[in-house]
């Protein structure tokens, strides 16, 4: 997984090391004054649960990327490198040869054929699929309803929706499949784009989690259901989150905290929710382990204007594209 955070104008930086319990973040282009860099101190605690004193920043690259590559001197890569970090995220890495697993960002541009302006949206999905080696004539969409409809999908599927929007699945918000050479996309701005990936038998799944879809669980049943279907175990199963809009901005009606059991706190009086949390208590609850799941923590609210937010731009708001497929 590679985080995109955009700290200031004023300040960027493109990866972060542990070394013996402290981090040091090298920066592409440092503050001269020193106020965004004590900003991006602050931001970096608070996403690894750290202390600032052991932060240490780092001056000297000259990339533009503003990505985070985040390695451990154990030698895990928590957030392992990527083709083009400007336009998408790998999710599971590159080094796996059995999977494409990536998401766009708004460089890319709007990936929807029913919201925003989908004047360009053919041509952008072409253009990011491209670069991660998929056919974009050969995508399974779906009309997707912030249901927890789930659809097992096989070769017969490619194609819909990919080039019409009138072509997609029905009523759908989540796919699995053991096929090879057949991209599952989503489309989102605000929801939380959940990838799904059994190594060993192999098989995926993508779901569409929004408020409604977590309510019912769509990302644990889908767990289920490649349990089902492709005798997939838990134990093996990783799951990768993309960006959503996040606990720190998503405001919900008081009656939520009687429908969520995680994710969902208060404060200053109010109620906000955390769809990577609550979808993650889920998942734990299907069996999935703490360290095979994976999370950007971009808020898409208020994390800048790298991706699509609905509850910020209203109807005039694109989508990102999150797409999975067995190689």
């Amino acid at each position: 997984m590679i985080v995109s955070v955009r700290v200031s104008p004023k300040a960027s930086f493109n990866r972060v090391v542990e070394e013996n319990g402290k981090f040091k973040v090298h920066l592409s282009r440092p503050a001269q004054d020193g106020e965004a860099n004590a900003q991006l101190v602050d931001l970096l605690a608070g996403h690894l649960k750290v202390k600032k004193y052991q932060i240490k920043i780092v001056k000297g690259l000259k990339s533009r990327d503003k990505s985070v590559e985040v390695s451990s001197s154990s030698g895990r890569v928590l957030n392992p490198p990527l083709q083009d970090k400007r336009r998408m995220r790998s999710v599971f890495g590159s080094n796996d040869e059995k999977v494409i697993a990536a998401f766009s960002n708004r460089v890319s541009g709007n990936m929807s054929l029913s919201y925003g302006d989908a004047s360009a949206s053919l041509d952008n999905r072409k253009k990011f699929l491209a670069g991660l080696g998929v056919d974009h004539k050969s995508l399974v969409c779906a009309k997707q309803i912030h249901s927890g409809n789930l659809a097992c999908i096989d070769k017969s599927h490619r194609g819909c929706g990919a080039v019409s929007y009138n072509d997609a699945l029905d009523a759908c918000d989540g796919f699995v499949t053991a096929a090879k050479d057949v991209p599952l996309a989503i489309f989102t701005a605000d929801c939380l784009p959940v990838f799904i990936y059994d190594p060993k038998t192999p098989a995926i799944g993508l779901v569409h989690a929004g408020w409604r879809g977590s309510l019912e669980n769509i990302a644990g049943s889908a767990v289920r259901l490649m349990r089902q279907r492709f005798n997939s175990r838990s134990v093996d199963i990783r799951v990768g989150f993309g960006p959503a809009i996040r606990g720190c901005c998503y405001e919900v009606s008081v009656d939520f905290q009687a429908k969520f059991r995680a994710g969902v706190s208060v404060k200053n009086g109010r109620l906000y929710m955390d769809l990577v949390e609550v979808n993650k208590a889920q998942l734990l609850g299907q069996g999935i382990r703490p360290e095979n799941i994976s999370e950007d923590p971009v808020c898409t609210f208020c994390g800048g204007e790298d991706f699509f937010s609905f509850r910020r731009e209203k109807d005039a708001c694109g989508r990102i594209i999150s797409v999975i497929m067995l190689k």
